[in-house]
């Protein structure tokens, strides 16, 4: 009898992704809508792992996959800086294997490979905050989520001046991209757009008056991406839920946005939240942030780096490096209008 042998941590081969799409619709279809398509809603992904399927990391017993950790690559804008993000997905392991460490060996080899591919910082997002902090992430960053209904809706401006279509061809994608990427989060190529907003339940309304324009991308109540005209944006909120006649519409923007400032000052019910939980991976993109607010940093080993500023120092681990640079808690010890810095990432581009 041939003696069970373990494989792994490594990077999925292309011949085996057809493999690890069968493994992951298995752990993760229970979980879904019945109406959602596993592979269609992750395209964007699949997409992205066709050209380096490396970014799979996987564990095989006896010739099988039995645990896997994914890592997407996006670059998130941020004013001038650009920061390279590996979102970490698919994390699962075989039912009949947890227990044995495997997505904690994978874990620690995704970062491993980010590191090595200068990763600036990553991502993902969690029901199981406590098992991610003990590898380094932390949650951080922040987003405010508005709750519209039939009492509050009419602060909303009205979009009856403006031209409204929903887009249903490629012939204004790159009107949409162009608009997306004027913003502060995701920069996406055209190719991105089209697998992202061609998923199931997603509509995009675009709103034009003059030179200006607007567009918000919706799925059943939520409003999952928008960028343009502030006043554009929250009419075309309105347009969708009187068309619609929806009972309710949820609306996450960045908490510093001009949308988040417009809406509290209606009283406009809200909630804030941290954007996700963040580890990073290599501070040199970030800096030259920290220059500006006279901030240096050191590191002096695996988990603790040496933070200056003027005459104040204070040792820190590597997550309340993170609460420093993405906030949204504050360390009163430094002081600086640049941070934290104004990380997002939309509710379309999560995992």
């Amino acid at each position: 009898m041939q003696e069970a042998k373990t494989e792994g941590p490594r990077g999925c081969t292309k011949e085996e992704l057809g493999e690890l799409l069968v493994f992951l619709h298995n752990i993760f279809k229970p979980g879904l809508d019945e109406s959602i398509n596993v592979g269609l809603e992750y395209s964007h992904v699949i997409s992205s792992a066709m050209n380096d399927s490396e970014n799979l990391r996987i564990i095989k017993y006896n010739r099988e996959i039995v645990s896997h950790v994914g890592i997407h690559e996006i670059y998130v804008k941020i004013d001038e800086l650009k920061l390279k993000v590996g979102v970490i997905f698919g994390v699962a392991t075989h039912p009949n294997f947890r227990g044995k460490g495997f997505a904690t060996i994978l874990l620690k080899d995704a970062t491993e490979k980010m590191i090595r591919e200068n990763y600036d910082v990553s991502i993902l997002w969690t029901g199981i905050p406590e098992f991610y902090r003990k590898l380094g992430w932390e949650n951080a960053g922040s987003k405010t989520t508005f709750h519209f209904n039939n009492s509050n809706i009419e602060v909303l401006p009205d979009y009856k001046d403006l031209e409204i279509r929903k887009v249903e061809d490629e012939s204004e994608l790159k009107t949409i991209v162009s608009l997306h990427n004027e913003t502060n989060g995701v920069v996406w190529s055209e190719n991105a757009a089209k697998l992202l907003l061609s998923r199931q339940a997603i509509e995009t309304y675009l709103a034009l008056r003059n030179e200006s324009k607007g567009y918000a991308v919706i799925r059943g109540s939520r409003i999952i991406d928008f960028s343009g005209d502030s006043n554009m944006i929250l009419a075309l909120i309105k347009y969708m839920f009187v068309s619609k006649k929806l009972e309710r519409i949820e609306f996450q923007v960045p908490s510093n946005s001009k949308e988040a400032s417009i809406l509290k000052y209606f009283g406009v019910p809200f909630e804030e939240d941290y954007i996700g939980m963040m580890k990073i991976i290599n501070l040199n993109n970030l800096k030259e942030t920290l220059a500006k607010c006279r901030i240096n940093v050191e590191r002096m080993n695996a988990a603790h780096y040496l933070v200056k500023q003027c005459t104040e120092e204070r040792i820190l681990d590597e997550k309340q490096l993170t609460k420093l640079i993405f906030g949204p808690e504050v360390i009163t010890q430094f002081k600086c209008s640049s941070l934290p810095i104004n990380f997002y990432v939309a509710p379309i581009d999560q995992i």
